[in-house]
């Protein structure tokens, strides 16, 4: 019966258009649940970050405070020893607020926003990581520098020298474990695993459509 084979065939394609959407949404979900893990991983490192930069903070208040700098202390170690602690002091002020409002505003958006705000949350917390990375070291390093002046102006001659030389060994261990990292760890982000094709395409049969096309 004509009739008959024809409601089965329509019946089948039913069947398969459900089947179709099931492994769509399946498919989304998936690159919806990676890039909320790779969210995740952005606030935790941005948390910790922001923790060590307050502990660099309270450092460099304690220098500050702390420190009495006599009035017999030449007048250019002064000045590089208070422009180094407050440039400390203020790479880490940048750095734990940039933190904090990436931290909250991208995790607001991820939850918040509209349709694929899980993705442009992840993309703009990646972007921000550079800037970041950038305030935390500038601080750390003034910090060095304040602690190399610092010694210079409270200890005697040797031990001052000691000091210093003992600090530029840290800062040389600190550029060259940068070097190392950024050679291990880095890569060209045009390589960078992309999700956009599942969170911003149009749908999934159109997303195989065009992978069948590049094979």
């Amino acid at each position: 019966d004509p009739f008959t084979k024809l409601r089965k065939n329509k019946i089948y394609f039913l069947m398969l258009a459900a089947d179709k959407l099931l492994l769509e949404s399946n498919y989304k979900r998936n690159a919806i649940n990676l890039k909320g893990k790779e969210l995740r991983l952005h606030y935790d490192n941005f948390t910790a970050i922001s923790t060590q930069a307050a502990v660099l903070i309270g450092f460099a208040v304690a220098a500050v405070i702390e420190l009495e700098v006599p009035e017999t202390c030449p007048w250019l170690l002064q000045l590089m020893f208070h422009s180094s602690t407050m440039f400390c002091l203020v790479a880490n002020f940048q750095c734990i607020a940039c933190t904090t409002i990436v931290s909250v505003c991208g995790t607001s958006l991820a939850l918040r926003g509209p349709d694929g705000s899980v993705h442009a949350a992840t993309e703009n917390m990646f972007k921000e990581r550079h800037h970041i990375f950038r305030t935390f070291a500038a601080g750390l390093i003034s910090l060095h520098a304040a602690a190399m002046f610092a010694s210079m102006i409270k200890m005697p001659t040797l031990a001052a020298v000691a000091s210093v030389i003992i600090l530029l060994h840290s800062v040389f261990c600190l550029f060259s474990l940068a070097k190392r990292v950024h050679k291990g760890f880095f890569y060209d982000e045009s390589e960078n695993a992309s999700l956009d094709e599942i969170l911003l395409g149009p749908s999934f049969g159109t997303l195989m459509s065009k992978r069948k096309l590049r094979v």
